[in-house]
């Protein structure tokens, strides 16, 4: 998949998606790992991720995904 972008506060921040599934999602920014993943409450930093991506831009991600859609 390509390069998307997603914006949170003012900035604009490069992702490319590893892995996507119904429940889980997996993307490389800027050179970290993140794996979401879809709650009640909505998607979540998975608890083996090293670093959290915060709420904003999880938001901001999945935005980005939807309009790509």
């Amino acid at each position: 998949m390509s390069k998307l972008s997603a914006f949170f506060e003012n900035r604009e921040f490069f992702f490319t998606v590893n892995n996507q599934s119904d429940q889980t999602l997996s993307v490389t920014m800027y050179g970290g790992e993140y794996t979401l993943k879809k709650t009640a409450k909505g998607w979540e930093n998975s608890d083996k991720n090293k670093n959290k991506m915060s709420e904003g831009l999880i938001r901001g991600v999945i935005a980005a995904l939807q309009k790509e859609a």
